[in-house]
């Protein structure tokens, strides 16, 4: 490989790590730094390669590299920060360097391409954009879900409860909103002496169905009050991973409660 090949393959290389880099971290640098900084990781791998300077090799110099590189994208905010902006580049990496063995392997073809390195980026990316979306996803259901407790005839029953936009479920008759929880959380005796009623229900416009569903003294949410006074109860689980067990529609008191 020539030295302008050393040059191109690191400098693209480095260009896709910081990419994902900055995507981990949720930061936006100038593309001049970016690029500015691609170069110079660029320039330091034809440097090792030169008589007076392998010394520029030794793993102290390349652990300390991606500082360098991320102080030129970055700039410096605290050391907490820093290290976590190593670490995410340390992830994009190994998930780089991951799927360019995996094509290597696949394709028995150790030379390297632009689109070589384009097709590998393109695939790290997907893959670490993905796993952040999931986890993500999860910190956004995590931030909705509230404690409640539900009182009826001095008698209280407590669980986590998601607060769900979705959930509109009502009483037909008196139009008033519903809580909705598993059956797992209501013993027969907190429900026991309440008059029984049938609420009707559909999901996604195709599967329908009724719910038994008792009336109660309260509901609190986070200690608050709320102006819900309905309760349903479900036979399956309404989270795979139990982060909850109950579904809430959101109304204004809300705003004092979360």
């Amino acid at each position: 490989m020539y030295i302008e090949d050393i040059f191109l393959v690191n400098m693209l290389m480095t260009y896709g790590i910081i990419m994902i880099t900055k995507f981990l971290v949720k930061q936006s640098p100038k593309t001049w730094r970016v690029v500015l900084s691609s170069v110079f990781s660029g320039v330091y791998s034809v440097l090792i390669y030169l008589p007076n300077l392998t010394f520029l090799n030794a793993i102290v110099f390349k652990l300390f590299l991606p500082f360098i590189l991320l102080y030129i994208v970055f700039g410096f905010i605290s050391v907490k920060e820093m290290f976590k902006e190593y670490l995410a580049f340390l992830l994009s990496s190994f998930a780089i360097s991951g799927v360019v063995y995996a094509v290597i392997g696949f394709t028995k073809n150790s030379r390297y391409s632009i689109w070589f390195l384009l097709i590998s980026f393109l695939v790290s990316y997907g893959i670490i954009f993905i796993v952040n979306r999931c986890k993500q996803k999860k910190e956004d259901i995590i931030a909705k879900i509230v404690n409640i407790k539900i009182f009826k005839n001095e008698k209280v029953i407590e669980t986590d409860c998601l607060i769900d936009t979705g959930c509109n479920l009502k009483d037909p008759f008196t139009g008033e909103l519903v809580l909705v929880v598993e059956n797992c959380v209501v013993n027969p005796d907190f429900i026991s002496g309440i008059a029984k009623k049938i609420i009707p229900y559909k999901v996604l416009g195709n599967t329908s169905g009724f719910l038994n569903a008792y009336r109660v003294d309260e509901v609190l949410i986070n200690d608050c009050r709320v102006n819900i006074n309905n309760i349903a109860i479900v036979n399956q689980k309404l989270s795979n991973d139990g982060l909850y067990k109950g579904l809430c529609p959101y109304i204004d008191d809300f705003e004092k409660a979360i």
